[in-house]
C-alpha cells in the first residue's frame, strides 16, 4: 500500500491552525494517529484524502487557508464544469486561462506554446502565507494529474520549475514531479511536448462529477495513459448488469483472447482486472448515490453486494469516505458551487 510523508499533513493544516481550528480534532476525524506524525512518519492517501476534504469544508477555502485571499469552496467545480464540452487540451488550457484571469488577481495561469514544447504556468501569489510552499506544489501537481485524466494520456513534464528556493522536503519530490526540477524560477510551471495540446478530451460530464467527488485522492497517484486493452475492457463492462460483471475468463472470451494473454496485456498497462472492476463499480456507485439519489441499501443491492455492510466496506476502501459521508460532502460541494 502506498504511504506518503507526514510533511503533507503538517504543511496542509498550517492555514487551519492559524485560524484557530483544533488540530487534534482534525487529525482524529481523518483517522491519523499520533505516532504517524513522528519524525519520518507516514500516512495513507485515504487519510490525506479525508483530511483535505475536512480542511476545505471547515475553511470554505480550496486554498487551505494558505492564499492571500480565500478560493471559494466550489470554485474548481465551476471552472471544470465546462471542460467536457471542449474538444482538445489546447481548448481546456485557453478556457481555464480566461476563467482565472477574469475571476482572480492572485493566480497566473497561462500557456506558452512553441513548436516542440509548451510551458504551463500555474503560479499563486502566496509566498507570505504559504511558508512550506504546499499550496503551489499541490496545484501544480493537481493540474498535471487532472489534465492527464481529462485526455486519458499521461502528461510527462520534461522540466518542472518552482518559484521558491529548494525546500528541506525536496527529497520527496521524485514521486510527485517528473523531469528536471529547477528552483527560484519566475513562475511555477511544467514543460511538456506541444503535440499533447491536440489530444482530445475524452471525459464526459458524468465522468467529471465522479472525478470531482473523488478529489483530492487522484492527486496522490501518478496518472496513467488510457491504454487500448484497458479501454476495451471498460467498454465491454458497460454491456453487463452491475450485478453480474464478467469474470476474467468471461472477459477474455468477450475480447476473443486467452485469459493469460489478457492478464499479461493488462499487466503491461500497469493495471489488473480486479482493479478495473473495482474502479468501475465505484464509478457506478457514485452515480447511483449522487445523481439518482438511491439509498445506501438500494445502491448495494443494485451493484450486487451480498449486504450493505460489504458495500460500505468496499466504498470506504476505494474512496476514503463512507457512502453517507460521500453523499453529504457532494451535496455540500454542489450547494456551495451554486451559492
Amino acid at each position: 500500500m502506498l504511504h506518503i510523508s507526514n510533511h503533507y499533513v503538517n504543511a496542509a493544516i498550517e492555514g487551519a491552525l492559524a485560524k484557530g481550528i483544533d488540530k487534534h480534532s482534525l487529525l482524529r476525524r481523518a483517522g491519523i494517529q499520533a505516532n504517524q506524525l513522528a519524525p519520518q512518519g507516514q500516512v495513507t492517501p485515504q487519510q490525506l484524502n479525508i483530511l483535505y476534504k475536512l480542511l476545505w469544508a471547515e475553511l470554505q477555502d480550496e486554498f487551505f487557508g494558505l492564499g492571500l485571499t480565500p478560493c471559494k469552496f466550489g470554485y474548481f467545480r465551476l471552472l471544470a464544469s465546462h471542460h467536457p464540452q471542449l474538444k482538445t487540451l489546447r481548448d481546456v488550457l485557453e478556457y481555464s486561462a480566461t476563467f482565472f484571469s477574469t475571476t482572480r488577481d492572485d493566480v497566473l495561469f497561462e500557456t506558452q506554446v512553441n513548436e516542440h514544447t509548451s510551458t504551463l504556468s500555474i503560479t499563486i501569489d502566496c509566498a507570505q502565507t504559504d511558508p512550506d510552499c504546499f499550496l503551489r506544489e499541490y496545484h501544480l501537481i493537481g493540474w498535471q494529474r487532472y489534465l492527464s485524466w481529462l485526455i486519458g494520456v499521461r502528461i510527462r513534464p520534461i522540466k518542472t520549475g518552482l518559484n521558491f528556493p529548494k525546500p528541506k522536503h525536496c527529497a520527496l519530490y521524485p514521486y510527485f514531479f517528473d523531469g528536471k526540477i529547477t528552483f527560484n524560477q519566475p513562475t511555477c510551471h511544467i514543460v511538456f511536448e506541444s503535440s499533447l495540446l491536440d489530444c482530445s478530451v475524452i471525459r464526459s460530464f458524468a465522468d467529471l462529477q465522479s472525478y470531482l467527488i473523488s478529489l483530492p485522492l487522484p492527486v496522490f497517484y501518478r496518472p496513467v495513459d488510457k491504454q487500448p486493452v484497458t479501454s476495451r475492457v471498460e467498454q465491454v463492462l458497460k454491456h453487463f448488469s452491475p450485478c453480474a460483471l464478467p469474470s476474467l475468463d468471461k472477459m477474455a472470451g468477450e475480447l476473443n483472447i486467452k485469459k493469460r494473454t489478457l492478464h499479461r496485456k493488462l499487466n503491461d498497462e500497469n493495471t489488473h482486472y480486479r482493479k478495473i472492476i473495482s474502479e468501475y463499480r465505484l464509478h457506478l456507485a457514485i452515480d447511483l448515490l449522487t445523481k439518482q439519489y438511491l439509498s445506501v441499501n438500494a445502491t448495494s443491492l443494485a451493484l450486487g453486494f451480498s449486504e450493505p455492510a460489504a458495500f460500505c466496506h468496499f466504498f470506504k476502501r476505494q474512496a476514503g469516505l463512507s457512502p453517507k459521508q460521500y453523499t453529504q460532502f457532494n451535496a455540500a460541494m454542489v450547494l456551495k458551487s451554486h451559492s
